[in-house]
């Protein structure tokens, strides 16, 4: 599908009190983050990843890796549906809630709304984008808006996943180009509480 079909009444992940909607704690979105280079070879001692006993469900399970550019022999078959405009990211996970004792992050299981949520692209060890200027410049926009993603299943089936994605009213972006809450406005972004926004499907 090249556009999510958004369920009559949805409105996002489920309010937790003291969380950004469809987002993470207060406390983690106002934390100060800083770009880290992570060794390809030992991703699994860095990246949150779910597995097994986690409450995510398995088709979300494991590090993946994102051919956005289409070089992998699945997207030149003929028969693969890629539709997609490359951007720097390479490497995401869905690893379940975790902390250090002072922040929490990671993601959970809703099932009233099958949403694995939150997924944020601008801190914690589940995103990540290749080393260089474009890279550098993706993670930095994610940075500030606080670019955050719910990936929910159309179904019981869990064959089909729709992706929402959120992020800071001031800092509204596309891309990596911020456009601002009133641009945002114009451009039909949704108002999803807590001074946020969600990105509509045809941005």
């Amino acid at each position: 599908r090249d556009k999510p079909e958004v369920p009559d009444g949805w409105a996002g992940p489920l309010q937790r009190p003291g969380e950004l909607w469809g987002g993470p704690s207060y406390k983690f979105a106002s934390a100060n983050f800083s770009i880290r280079t992570m060794p390809t070879k030992d991703l699994q001692q860095t990246m949150n990843f779910a597995g097994p006993g986690s409450g995510i469900p398995e088709p979300l399970h494991g590090i993946f890796w994102m051919d956005q550019h289409g070089t992998s022999s699945v997207a030149k078959d003929p028969s693969y549906p890629y539709m997609m405009k490359g951007t720097p990211e390479v490497v995401a996970s869905f690893g379940p809630e975790a902390g250090d004792g002072t922040f929490t992050w990671g993601a959970r299981y809703e099932e009233a709304t099958r949403c694995v949520t939150p997924v944020p692209m601008y801190g914690g060890p589940q995103w990540g984008a290749f080393s260089s200027k474009g890279g550098t410049k993706l993670l930095e926009g994610h940075r500030s808006s606080r670019n955050t993603l719910s990936f929910c299943f159309a179904d019981d089936t869990m064959n089909v996943i729709q992706i929402y994605q959120k992020m800071l009213a001031d800092h509204a972006s596309i891309g990596t180009v911020e456009v601002g809450s009133i641009v945002a406005n114009l451009l039909g972004f949704p108002d999803a509480g807590d001074d946020c926004r969600w990105v509509p499907a045809s941005i």
